[in-house]
């Protein structure tokens, strides 16, 4: 916990001073904070369940969602021929030129909350970073008590 703290007040030193040269508004900024914390702490839940459940393969398990949380689905839509929308259709593709809007990787949300070709628009994406948030932090309950209980549990090794 202590280094992704550590990781974070560097973020924080490196954001705020770029808001200034970027020309991004302070609630432009903020969001972007909220969105790196959430993905982060969503990031570290799925490193925790490898830590705190005893059995090895939950380790890698724990790896690859962290992976297919980052990269899943940029691939999925790819592969799906969901990816950049030439004819315009959706709302959204008009803003990024893609055609489905991403709900669980944050490459998308981070591209359009640091772009300053267009007017931030602040309800595009605070639904998906209030969800993460909140499956973050729900995540989080879920493992503390997992730990918990885990801790009580008497060894049944063999």
């Amino acid at each position: 916990m202590l280094d992704w703290v550590c990781l974070l007040l560097v973020f924080q030193v490196m954001v705020w001073p770029l808001m200034l040269v970027s020309r991004w508004s302070v609630q432009q900024t903020l969001w972007l904070d909220l969105a790196v914390v959430s993905w982060s702490l969503l990031t570290a839940v799925l490193v925790g369940l490898g830590r705190v459940l005893p059995w090895p393969g939950v380790r890698v398990g724990a790896m690859l969602l962290c992976m297919l949380l980052l990269v899943g689905e940029p691939v999925w839509m790819a592969i799906g021929g969901m990816g950049f929308d030439t004819a315009g259709v959706s709302e959204l593709a008009g803003r990024s030129g893609w055609g489905w809007q991403m709900r669980i990787s944050p490459l998308q949300a981070l591209w359009e909350l640091t772009t300053t070709v267009r007017p931030y628009d602040p309800t595009v994406w605070s639904p998906t970073i209030l969800s993460t948030a909140t499956a973050a932090g729900l995540g989080w309950l879920v493992l503390w008590g997992m730990a918990l209980w885990a801790r009580n549990e008497p060894d049944r090794g063999p």
